[in-house]
């Protein structure tokens, strides 16, 4: 049933079921793989039986007026795990409901209804469009034309009903006389069939029969031998130890010696439990809708539309048929049961993020770790929203690269390789939480279930962007011996092995990062700057990078400004504190640098200042779209060689057939384009995804920045684990042996040691102390030059051991802007102070600069010194002529009408006081 509502993509429904053993049981494990697959039931309506094991009418009139009338949105599918009588009457009740108002309501009914066809053409109008699920409707054609005969024939009825007293109720379903009565005419043979209404247990308790004459029959020969009647033994075996006909009758059963014939070749195989197996040409469920009959037009009938077979769902399509508001359709346009447009079914929505997983199964286990969410700033243990980048891709890009290596027969061949992705909302605090709970075997799925000892299965982990994420991950990690390999984390204390041990990164720590923005500044004359950098290890890190290497460089960082997450409207003010700073650096996180940037950016005046960013600023096209203020900006760039084809097609087969094992999937898509994806629980933006996903079928794809570095970093981590694996465990192991567990410096050196196809060249990725050592690129956002109103990242140059431009300093638009240097005495004896340097030291060397500045500061100070000396003179003679005019008694108060000067009328800025004669 549940791959029945996937296929026909229903994912909103109420469930009604009876109240026992079969009813709660159906709901529980319906409800269970409902969850696992997005289907959400926002309504569940257990039915009590009375004594008389029927259902109250007036509590199933209640359970159709809630479903039509659910508040969140309308409900337009039900399932039932309930007795013919209870769908009976719902249907009936439904049927005069429809009469007097808008019904909309197409129902999907368990094998509890015995494919009763006579029920669905009672109430037409509401059970047409609807579904079974069923065994395998098995026809007996002996017994048929047998059930035939007695009802037709009164003698042979008279005979039969003494031993069955049962038949005089299944007489009347033909007529309502007494057929021992000479006056009572029996049915016609024809009036049977047409009467007759197919029962799907009829031909099971036939083979159930049969299976049970056949163990009788193989328990005879063997404790009776050829002796006919019931021996001693047989009795005794039959009394005392009745399971002795289930265990002899294990083995495959025909039906070949009995005198009853199947329309299909099959037989029974009882499994060793209670269970028993139907195997060969036969499937072990049926779908079946009731529809228009292809072959008899306004007739109504049960056709099978598909088959059910080890886990496989196999539809015909064309036979698939709505009737909604009484218009028939075919596939694809048939009923969807789902949140309705302009609806958000909230009650669908998980409730807690945080204990969302991406789980895919398997012998042995690479565990990843992703920032998909932002942090909720009042809560350590808890998320806040959707990442718009460097999160779901990267997660999808984990699963890419564990896919190619079950791909690869060479690399753990006949093992499959299954993945646990682990969502750290970009707190450390949880991720501790989540890795101690994973190690402890706590950690539940989606269905309910628990991971069972999955600590000793774990190859590797791959973790992460953030180095705050990164620190609190190897931690925990390397007290279990576990490797762990970062794709991001730049931060230069994770460098430290005595502290990190087992620990490896793919990118290149900031150490070399700030390195080039240093240069770039002393390269540009930039030496007068300040810092923006994010709260934590990534930010605070770079930050101290930055400035030992200004000091060293004679650069003084006027201003560090601490940017804390979710608190941004201060730091422009803080930045105009030192105005003449115009050069500022950002180290901010990823998921913080978007909304800095767009606030600062949106509010400064144009060329206020110039900013050089740090590789989370990077390419990102989200930053300087359509923001003409940003130009001239410089930005670093972490970049790994990476054909993109194979993964956008990855992503986009699956996001094609709406595949969303992904539990980020749909809230990525829909939050950062403010839309909603086919089958989503929030359609309140009422605008529909459409084309949004096309970007992974276009040529012009363009990948998250870290998306290659997370797709590298599982595929090396498995490939070292192989080879330790190998090394350690022998080449015909499947099992983690105990000298992989405690020897992580050794799978450490094997992962360490991997190289990575760049552009067709084998490169080490990793250096000797287990570092990235491919370097920064340089970009500068640049005006489009085919349309001006589009920004551009433009690659400038390159650092890794010094800087290295690609076509000369000139190709750097602007590059005049970058010119800052403290703006007068008290702040330049400041910045001596700074750097370290003494007042002599510092006045020399500023007036080496002073004679190849572009701008030179020292005339600026001469300019106002000369200005300070005219107003001087020009107050002393003022005061002369004020002495004189009062002395000779020609000076009187002013009157009211006069205006005198306010401090508002005077300019602040390059405005010079001047006397009129």
């Amino acid at each position: 049933m549940q791959k029945l509502l996937k296929y026909l993509d229903w994912n909103y429904v109420a469930v009604v079921y009876e109240d026992t053993a079969y009813g709660r049981g159906a709901f529980e494990e319906f409800s269970k793989l409902a969850m696992h697959v997005g289907i959400c039931i926002p309504k569940s309506f257990p039915l009590q039986t009375g004594q008389t094991a029927t259902v109250d009418f007036s509590a199933i009139r209640s359970v159709l007026d809630q479903i039509l009338n659910n508040a969140e949105s309308q409900i337009t599918g039900a399932i039932f795990f309930a007795s013919t009588s209870t769908v009976s009457t719902f249907l009936s009740i439904a049927e005069t409901r429809k009469q007097s108002s808008y019904f909309d309501l197409v129902m999907v009914f368990s094998e509890s209804v015995a494919l009763q066809k006579s029920m669905f053409e009672q109430f037409k109008s509401v059970s047409k469009g609807s579904f079974v699920t069923s065994p395998p409707a098995i026809t007996v054609e002996e017994f048929l034309r047998h059930w035939e005969s007695i009802m037709s024939n009164k003698s042979k009825f008279i005979i039969e009903s003494r031993t069955n007293p049962w038949l005089f109720d299944a007489f009347r379903r033909y007529k309502s006389c007494d057929p021992s009565s000479e006056l009572c005419i029996m049915p016609t043979i024809e009036e049977v069939r047409t009467t007759e209404s197919e029962n799907i247990f009829e031909s099971y308790a036939i083979i159930a029969t049969l299976i049970q004459v056949n163990g009788i029959k193989v328990l005879h020969s063997d404790k009776c031998g050829g002796a006919n009647g019931t021996c001693s033994e047989l009795k005794s075996s039959l009394l005392q130890r009745k399971n002795t006909l289930i265990k002899k009758d294990l083995n495959e059963m025909t039906f070949d010696t009995f005198p009853v014939s199947f329309p299909t070749n099959f037989s029974v195989i009882m499994n060793g439990s209670n269970d028993a197996l139907l195997v060969g040409n036969i499937s072990s469920y049926e779908i079946y809708q009731y529809r228009s009959c292809p072959s008899q037009n306004n007739k109504f009938c049960l056709e099978k539309v598909g088959d059910y077979d080890a886990g496989s769902l196999d539809i015909k399509q064309g036979r698939l048929t709505s009737y909604d508001n009484n218009v028939e359709s075919q596939w694809p346009n048939i009923h969807k049961a789902q949140c309705f447009l302009g609806k958000n079914c909230a009650s669908c929505k998980t409730v807690n993020k945080e204990n969302e997983i991406y789980f895919e199964e398997g012998d042995l286990y690479v565990v990843g770790i992703a920032p998909t969410h932002t942090g909720d700033s009042t809560n350590p243990l808890r998320c806040g929203d959707i990442k718009q980048t460097n999160g779901w891709e990267i997660t999808e890009a984990m699963t890419y690269a564990v896919n190619n290596i079950n791909l690869d027969q060479d690399i753990f061949p006949n093992t499959k390789i299954g993945y646990i992705i682990l969502n750290s909302c970009n707190q450390p605090e949880m991720t501790t939480k989540k890795l101690l709970d994973l190690l402890d075997k706590k950690i539940m799925l989606a269905n309910g279930t628990f991971l069972n000892d999955i600590s000793s299965k774990i190859l590797a982990f791959v973790a992460e962007l953030g180095s705050s994420i990164s620190q609190a991950s190897a931690k925990v990690l390397q007290e279990f011996n576990f490797v762990q390999v970062a794709y991001g984390s730049t931060a230069v204390v994770l460098s430290n092995r005595e502290e990190y041990k087992y620990f490896l990164r793919l990118c290149t720590p900031d150490t070399n990062q700030a390195k080039a923005m240093v240069n770039i500044l002393k390269d540009l004359n930039s030496g007068y700057i300040q810092i923006l950098y994010s709260e934590g290890t990534y930010g605070e890190g770079g930050r101290d990078q930055v400035i030992q290497l200004a000091k060293a460089m004679n650069i003084c960082v006027a201003n560090s400004i601490e940017v804390i997450e979710n608190k941004y409207t201060k730091i422009l003010d803080n930045m105009r504190k030192k105005p003449y700073a115009n050069v500022v650096l950002l180290f901010l996180k990823s998921h913080v640098v978007f909304d800095v940037v767009k606030l600062i950016s949106t509010t400064m005046e144009s060329g206020e200042f110039h900013f050089i960013a740090s590789e989370a600023f990077g390419t990102r096209s989200d930053i300087v779209n359509n923001n003409p203020k940003l130009e001239g900006t410089l930005s670093l760039s972490l970049e790994l060689a990476m054909d993109t084809n194979d993964l956008q097609h990855y992503i986009y087969d699956k996001l094609q057939k709406d595949d969303y094992h992904n539990p980020w999937t749909r809230s990525y898509f829909e939050k950062k384009y403010n839309c909603f994806l086919p089958s989503s629980f929030d359609k309140s933006s009422n605008t529909e995804c459409k084309g949004v996903l096309e970007q992974y079928n276009s040529t012009e794809f363009k990948a998250n920045t870290w998306t290659p570095f997370a797709l590298y970093a599982v595929t090396t981590a498995l490939k070292g684990a192989f080879a330790a694996f190998q090394e350690l465990c022998g080449q015909n192991s499947k099992l983690i042996c105990s000298d992989y567990t405690n020897k992580p410096n050794e799978i450490w050196e094997f992962v360490r040691k991997q190289k990575l196809s760049l552009n067709g060249v084998l490169t080490s990725i990793f250096d000797e102390n287990g570092d990235g050592n491919i370097g920064h690129v340089i970009y500068q956002t640049q005006k489009s030059k085919i349309d001006p109103q589009k920004m551009e990242f433009i690659k400038i140059g390159s650092f890794s051991n010094g800087l290295n431009y690609t076509n000369g300093k000139n190709q750097i638009v602007k590059a005049d802007m970058f010119y800052s240097k403290c703006p007068n005495e008290i702040e330049c004896i400041a910045c001596d102070r700074f750097i370290g340097v003494t007042s002599n030291e510092s006045s020399n060397a500023r007036q080496e600069e002073d004679t190849t500045s572009p701008n030179d500061v020292s005339d600026y100070r001469e300019a106002i010194i000369i200005g300070l000396g005219v107003l001087s003179a020009v107050l002393v003679l003022t005061i002369i002529l004020l002495v004189f005019i009062i002395r000779k008694g020609t000076y009187s108060p002013p009157n009211d009408s006069e205006h005198y000067a306010r401090t508002g009328d005077i300019g602040t800025k390059e405005t010079y006081l001047t006397v009129v004669g």
